[in-house]
């Protein structure tokens, strides 16, 4: 049961000094409760309370990092809308690496990847991760490309394979890049234990509700922290019912199956549908997005966007004309009128205004 603000200024020291950034411990006991601050921001906390109030005193939505050297950090959020507080973590931008390319293009790709990067209103803006898949029979290219990334790049690394041993193989490459498992069926047991020996975070995917809930509960219960979740689907009014129920779900009612950031991979093909379900994710809680191409005018525009949330969250803009100005860019070049008249993220490009009921 959540503990009360009275409850929590019971355990604090009284003393009302101010080193938390809040006028008194009542003040603070309050928004402690509320899970918009930490117990660690109180320097003067006892021992009883940490060990009674930290687990109560968690964000909502736990922080998890994929990454060695500059790891991607993602979660870590207590507000149900980005203008509601600065949005520390933006959306992460994975491009999909697939062991039935070639290898010599995938190693030019890798460097473009590695080095491209955008500045803008005085901020470089880049892609994040790489998401490795083993869709072919060579299982020694999968492991190739792995230490193709390592060599080239320090960008944060997503494991897509079935393949247990050569899963384990790719892992033991990766020991100190804490990277990510990307399950595509049922949690199992080695899945659980791969996550724990070698640090690495656990992408549970689901095509419902309650089967995501009973995985992640699993997970949780048996010592895995860093999870994130997926939630499977090609619709994008499904995913955006979703991704707000998992949001939802986490920050308003502190569901813990649920309190974890959200993954979406984009499956499209048409490059129209692709920029609208990408845009959503954005706009939509997803704290990453993996693309299946590397479309440099695409990226421009998703990095342009991404940085408006940003902008809006530090200072409060009505960032629907900065917004528009490079959509329309990119849809005068690529002819994306279908994006353009999307209505789901138009309303909240323009308007502003949740898509969500509020409950």
């Amino acid at each position: 049961m959540a503990l009360s603000g009275l409850d929590i200024f019971k355990l604090l020291p009284k003393t009302n000094c101010g080193d938390c950034g809040v006028p008194t411990c009542l003040a603070f006991a309050m928004r402690l409760a509320q899970k918009i601050t930490e117990l660690s921001e109180c320097p003067h906390a006892s021992e009883e309370a940490k060990a009674t109030l930290g687990a109560a005193s968690e964000p909502p939505i736990r922080l998890v990092k994929i990454g060695g050297a500059g790891p991607l950090e993602m979660g870590d959020e207590t507000v149900l809308f980005r203008h509601e507080k600065t949005f520390c973590h933006p959306t992460g931008i994975a491009i999909q690496l697939s062991t039935a390319d070639d290898e010599e293009q995938l190693l030019n790709k890798i460097k473009d990847i590695d080095i491209h990067k955008v500045t803008r209103v005085g901020e470089d803006l880049s892609i994040d991760l790489f998401l490795i898949s083993h869709d072919s029979d060579d299982k020694e290219k999968f492991l190739n490309i792995i230490n193709l990334v390592k060599q080239h790049s320090t960008k944060g690394i997503i494991l897509d394979c079935s393949d247990q041993g050569l899963l384990r193989s790719g892992l033991e490459l990766l020991k100190e890049y804490r990277p990510a498992i990307l399950l595509r069926k049922e949690l199992t047991e080695n899945d659980i234990e791969l996550a724990i020996s070698y640090d690495a975070s656990l992408i549970i995917s689901a095509h419902s509700l309650d089967d995501l809930s009973r995985q992640s509960e699993e997970a949780r219960s048996r010592g895995v922290k860093n999870v994130i979740l997926n939630m499977e689907s090609n619709n994008i009014g499904h995913q955006l019912q979703y991704s707000t129920i998992l949001r939802r779900s986490a920050l308003r009612k502190y569901f813990k199956p649920f309190s974890y950031p959200i993954f979406t991979y984009i499956h499209n093909e048409n490059e129209y549908d692709l920029l609208a379900n990408s845009s959503l994710g954005i706009c939509k809680y997803s704290s990453i997005i993996v693309l299946p191409k590397y479309d440099k005018a695409m990226l421009y525009t998703l990095f342009t966007l991404r940085q408006i949330f940003l902008f809006v969250s530090r200072y409060s803009l009505n960032w629907s004309r900065y917004g528009l100005i490079s959509l329309f860019r990119y849809c005068t070049k690529k002819s994306i009128l279908y994006f353009m008249l999307n209505p789901c993220f138009l309303q909240r490009l323009v308007y502003r205004t949740p898509l969500d009921t509020q409950q």
